[in-house]
Order: structure tokens, then C-alpha cells, then sequence
């Protein structure tokens, strides 16, 4: 009789190791990252808030700044109000660049004309190392003067037409200059005078023959001082380089 045989089942062995549950590498960066998130997201902010706070700062200077200005320009423009305005009429100003606009569109092209002459007869001059004095300008205002008589006064006169003494001397000089610039260019033949004056001796008031003829000769002086100042002035001007704007 076969003896039972006793069947034993092997239990596997369970390695104590192995029985830990492996922790993935995964999971122990997502709790590094999440710790090191947390730790950085206090610095974030306060980085932010410090940006924010610096920003407000920054805007508060440059309103502050803008509202000095501001202020600058209303003590400016008050304490110098002819620097803006013209006028006021019943409260509404008259602004200087009203009253420019239209002076240059009435007057703009003669006057810059006229400055243009002023400052070609003046290179001119210093081209040449023409100069005028001021004893030179002195002696014309007297002459002016004497014209003028007791009962006149030259600064009343002047001022009648917009001008000044300085606008005078101003003017009397650049007269000088020319005079110096064209020398000789007028001459005046004693045959000339002669002719002039027996066609004109009614229209002269001396009574001597010497001073007839020297009245005569600054007639014709002046005269022919005018066509040549004219043809002279002419070729001054069309060798320089001028561009206009207006």
C-alpha cells in the first residue's frame, strides 16, 4: 500500500527589500519642485510688489515734475505777459503769434527785403574793412537837428514814425557805409553842370554864380548818385547766395 505523500506548496519567498514600495524619482521631484515653488513664490511676489511700489514713485515724480513745470510757465507768462500777448479786449487775449502772423503777411516781404539790403551793404563793408565812427553819426544827427529848428524835437518826430533814436544812428550809418562802399562812382564833369544849370537856374534860390554852380553839381551828384547806387546795389546782390522762406 503506497504510502499518502504529503504535498507541501512552497510558499514564494517575499524578499523584505523588495516588499517596499520602489518610490518613483518622479514623485520625489514633484516635491522637490513643489517645495522650491513654494519657497520662491514669496520672492516673486515681493519682487512684484517692490516693482509696483517702484512704478508709483516713479509716476508721482513725473506728475510732480510736470506740475512745476506747469507752474513755471504761468510765473513766466504772467511777469512777462508781452512775451505772449499783444493786447486784451473784454478778456480775450491777443497773442503775439496772432499779431506776427499778420504782420508778416502785410509787411513780411518788404521787410525782409530791407534786412537783407542792411546786411549785404554791412559784408560788404567788413569785406572791405569799412567802418563808420560814432563822431561820424554824431555830426549827421546835428545837421538833422539844425534842419529841424528850435521849435522841432528830433525824438518826437522819430517817435510820430515808429522809430527811435537808435533806429536813427542805425540807419545814418548804413547811409555812411554806402557813401564809403561807392566812392567815385559818380562823377560829374564841370560841362555837365554847366548844361544843368542853364536849363535849370530858375529852380535854384542862391544868387552867385560859385554857389549856383555848387547846387547844381549836388543836383546832378545826387541824381545820377541815385541810378548808379541802384545799378550797384544790383550787382551786390546777384553774387550772394540768398534763399527766402517767406
Amino acid at each position: 500500500m503506497a504510502k499518502n505523500k504529503k504535498t507541501i506548496t512552497k510558499k514564494p519567498s517575499v524578499n523584505k527589500k523588495s516588499a517596499k514600495r520602489p518610490v518613483s524619482r518622479s514623485v520625489v521631484a514633484n516635491k522637490t519642485s513643489v517645495k522650491a515653488s513654494e519657497l520662491e513664490t514669496p520672492k516673486a511676489s515681493l519682487n512684484l510688489e517692490n516693482a509696483s511700489t517702484g512704478f508709483k514713485i516713479e509716476k508721482y515724480r513725473v506728475v510732480g515734475l510736470v506740475l512745476i513745470f506747469i507752474v513755471f510757465l504761468f510765473f513766466i507768462a504772467n511777469k512777462n505777459r508781452n512775451l505772449f500777448f499783444a493786447a486784451t479786449v473784454n478778456g480775450r487775449p491777443i497773442t503775439r503769434l496772432e499779431l506776427d502772423q499778420r504782420m508778416v503777411s502785410r509787411y513780411g516781404q518788404a521787410t525782409t527785403e530791407e534786412i537783407i539790403s542792411e546786411v549785404l551793404i554791412r559784408d560788404e563793408a567788413n569785406k572791405k574793412g569799412l567802418k563808420v565812427t560814432a563822431a561820424e553819426v554824431d555830426t549827421k544827427i546835428a545837421e538833422i537837428t539844425k534842419n529841424i529848428g528850435a521849435n522841432g524835437n528830433l525824438v518826437d518826430l522819430l517817435a510820430q514814425q515808429g522809430m527811435t533814436m537808435t533806429d536813427l544812428r542805425s540807419q545814418i550809418e548804413l547811409q555812411l557805409l554806402v557813401e564809403k562802399l561807392t566812392v567815385g562812382l559818380v562823377n560829374v564833369s564841370d560841362r555837365e553842370v554847366t548844361d544843368y544849370l542853364d536849363k535849370n537856374r530858375s529852380s535854384f534860390s542862391a544868387t552867385s554864380e560859385a554857389e549856383l554852380r555848387t547846387e547844381a553839381m549836388d543836383s546832378l551828384v545826387s541824381q545820377k548818385r541815385g541810378e548808379s547806387l541802384q545799378k550797384w546795389f544790383n550787382d551786390l546782390k546777384s553774387k550772394a547766395k540768398i534763399t527766402k522762406y517767406l
